[in-house]
């Protein structure tokens, strides 16, 4: 009877000893364990350790700190690692000054098909980072569209990128920067990047005679957005704004530089010259191509301002202060998903990236 209760014992000493040595501390799991692919974004403290995906609809997620147009502050527990099984977020235990990385893609997002311009910055600006890029080709244009509706389909297209498991989002569009950006805000619990603040910081920053020019898309242009940015960092600046509905088409029929393309171009920046602008901001993500086609009708008195770089080096900011970076070495990989009509977004967007799209999905949302 001895001997047997002295071997029991013995045999639980060993139990607890195992556990003892195979023991992780960490909440999330065993160090050097990648996570499970698929996962999305965990919110603070409502989740078990380990779980993946939301925790509640993207509409109750708690905000985040919104500072100067950029969420810079993407919470704890945030899972990376959707695109595969290589993809692996910060470790939590992490040695203190190791550089932190996280290999999760960037979310960009449009109403169609200008948003490559903001994307292209960024492949050049930010080589290591992923990006995947969502086109709603299928509700474009956004500008004839009510603010409400801007905002539902915009909040549709967070929910998809969110769970997707991007580490921060760049809203690549006028229409939906004007019309929704406090309220995807307000439902991102990762840092999140629009357009416009951007555009109106370094048109004030470039301006030697306080007089601005502003041109975009019907829709950018009536919700006065711009001149709101403009004048909350330097409230004496007139703003001299032109609405330039027939640019769209034109680019994406490829007219660059068509004699047709400066006709029309020459028309509607005739009033901004009048007004005396020295800077012009190019309010429309299709605009950047027009770049040459413009300076030359504005000459070079006048400074274009392209809000797809500037919106990259936004975008740099917060993932550095975030501490969100991708390695070094990273090998970057793009994919772009549309919700309609691949073959013309293949063949457009092309133009807008100079290449061939290699990966092109296609998921209707609403």
């Amino acid at each position: 009877m001895g001997a047997g209760g002295d071997g029991a014992a013995r045999r639980r000493r060993r139990v607890r000893d195992l556990g003892r040595r195979q023991r992780d501390d960490d909440p999330q799991g065993a160090v050097g364990v990648p996570l499970p692919a698929g996962g999305g974004i965990r919110e603070r403290g409502s989740q078990a350790a380990g779980s993946a995906g939301l925790a509640r609809p993207v509409d109750l997620q708690p905000s985040v700190f919104r500072c100067g147009g950029v969420r810079v502050g993407a919470p704890p527990g945030l899972s990376q690692g959707a695109e595969g099984p290589g993809i692996s977020g910060r470790c939590r235990t992490q040695r203190a000054g190791a550089p932190s990385v996280n290999r999760a893609p960037l979310g960009v997002f449009d109403s169609g098909i200008g948003g490559l311009t903001v994307a292209r910055a960024l492949f050049e600006r930010l080589p290591h980072e992923s990006v995947i890029y969502f086109g709603d080709t299928a509700r474009v244009p956004y500008g004839p569209k009510s603010p409400d509706t801007v905002r539902r389909y915009a909040g549709e297209i967070l929910a998809y990128l969110l769970g997707r498991g991007v580490k921060a989002l760049v809203v690549a569009c006028n229409t939906i920067s004007a019309h929704a950006l406090d309220y995807l805000s307000s439902r991102s619990p990762v840092p999140l990047v629009g357009v416009i603040e951007p555009g109106a910081r370094a048109a004030v920053a470039a301006t030697r005679s306080g007089t601005i020019g502003v041109i975009g898309t019907a829709g950018t242009i009536a919700s006065g957005a711009y001149e709101r940015a403009i004048q909350a960092l330097r409230p004496d600046t007139p703003v001299c704004a032109q609405a330039c509905p027939l640019f769209v088409p034109l680019v994406e029929e490829g007219w660059f530089d068509h004699p047709a393309t400066e006709l029309i171009a020459r028309q509607y920046l005739e009033p901004l010259q009048r007004a005396g602008v020295d800077v012009l901001v190019l309010g429309c993500t299709h605009y950047p191509l027009l770049k040459p086609l413009l300076a030359r009708v504005l000459g070079a008195g006048v400074t274009l301002v392209d809000s797809a770089e500037e919106t990259a080096k936004a975008v740099a900011r917060a993932i550095e202060q975030g501490d969100l970076a991708a390695p070094p070495d990273a090998a970057s990989v793009h994919r772009f998903v549309v919700s309609d009509d691949e073959p013309h977004f293949r063949k457009v967007g092309a133009r807008f990236l100079g290449e061939k799209l290699q990966i092109v999905e296609v998921v209707p949302l609403g």
